[in-house]
């Protein structure tokens, strides 16, 4: 849990997927009855039909719609309600209690993954003296807003493999420019600028009339050469790859991670969109003193946007990884792309997984480039910057 997605939640109604509590439960020196509130929500969350994990937030009044954050005194320790529960019941419960803390406010979280081996119902009668509270075999399940007791129909549902939640992920190549599909292979051709060994310094003479003085506050930037050559190559040389990633599985994935690898011998380099130059980055031959001192501004990753890569380099491959929060039952998303160098022609194999709160699904995609090697110049930079001009 963390502020985002507490805050999404808020926005919520309640649901077969979300209670709000304003008090905590009665857990230590509660009788039965008082904890079998507590007993009977867990059974009814862990039961209900839903497509995404389920969360009761305790410590959250709600009103019409309306919620405010107003805190508990104390936690249940998780491990007494698992011991409570799971000792009790037919199989475990997947389910834990989270501590969490907002606006300095405390506040208890019952949080259960949507993967759950249902139908759970006690195998015991729980009482209070002789009062049957919880009857064995009896299955709660969660409806809307309301805590009810499930039908034999439904009980058998819950045991039919046929209604089994299930995420699965179809992961393809996308042409961008086509905005269309290309499944596991796409071809690409390109042209790649090889950079030249020896680059000299860039000079220039201003025209002055005779006899006049000459001043200015602008000066020769001697690196211009270098710094076109590493702007072009990074502007020509480097070809993106979108990849779309779509939900066919009949149940929401949550917190979804998708991990990319691609061994260094395929690639020259991979760079992320930030890396790239744009045309505000376009050396200049005469710079201003003040153009001289380093005022770069790195750019700012938003690591809390869905999609957004992070690239990273070992001895042996370029590791690129992503996050979405969800990822609904039939919706495709596509990631940010990444960008690849190669100076010759040949195949590139993108090997990955992609992980949720089921097991991982690996995947592999492949790149046949027809790639057009030319060496780059100093007359081919002044060409360049003539026809800008």
């Amino acid at each position: 849990m963390d502020n985002e997605l507490f805050q999404q939640l808020l926005y919520s109604s309640e649901s077969d997927s979300l209670d709000f509590k304003k008090e905590q439960y009665k857990f230590e020196g509660a009788t039965n009855i008082e904890k079998s509130k507590l007993i009977k929500d867990i059974l009814a969350f862990a039961n209900s039909w839903r497509r995404c994990d389920a969360y009761i937030l305790i410590g959250v009044k709600e009103n019409n719609g309306e919620k405010e954050v107003v805190g508990i005194s104390e936690h249940i320790d998780d491990a007494k309600i698992q011991q409570l529960v799971n000792s009790n019941t037919n199989r475990p419960i997947d389910f834990s209690y989270q501590q969490f803390e907002y606006e300095n406010k405390k506040i208890g979280i019952i949080y259960f993954p949507v993967m759950q081996d249902r139908p759970y119902y006690f195998k015991v009668n729980y009482k209070e003296g002789t009062k049957e509270i919880i009857r064995q075999n009896e299955v709660y399940v969660r409806r809307g807003s309301t805590t009810d007791i499930a039908s034999p129909d439904e009980v058998a549902k819950m045991g039919n493999s046929a209604y089994a939640v299930s995420v699965n992920f179809e992961v393809q190549l996308y042409d961008n420019k086509l905005q269309k599909q290309k499944g596991e292979f796409l071809l690409v051709d390109y042209l790649f600028v090889q950079k030249p060994n020896d680059i000299c310094d860039y000079e220039y003479v201003p025209i002055v009339p005779h006899g006049m003085f000459y001043y200015s506050d602008k000066k020769t930037n001697k690196d211009y050469y270098r710094e076109m050559i590493d702007f072009l190559y990074k502007k020509i040389s480097f070809f993106p790859v979108y990849i779309s990633v779509k939900n066919t599985g009949n149940s929401n994935a949550e917190n979804v991670r998708i991990e990319i690898i691609i061994n260094n011998s395929d690639v020259c380099d991979i760079l992320d969109k930030y890396q790239l130059p744009n045309d505000n980055d376009w050396p200049k031959r005469i710079i201003s003193r003040m153009e001289m001192i380093d005022l770069k501004k790195f750019p700012v990753r938003s690591k809390n946007i869905d999609g957004v890569l992070e690239v990273s380099k070992d001895a042996n491959s370029y590791h690129i990884e992503t996050e979405y929060r969800h990822i609904q039952s039939g919706r495709t998303v596509y990631l940010h792309p990444f960008f690849i160098s190669k100076n010759q022609s040949g195949k590139i194999v993108i090997n990955g997984s992609v992980f949720s709160q089921l097991k991982p699904q690996n995947f592999s995609l492949y790149l046949d480039c027809i790639i057009d090697v030319r060496e780059l110049t100093i007359k081919m930079i002044d060409e360049i910057d003539e026809k800008r001009q």
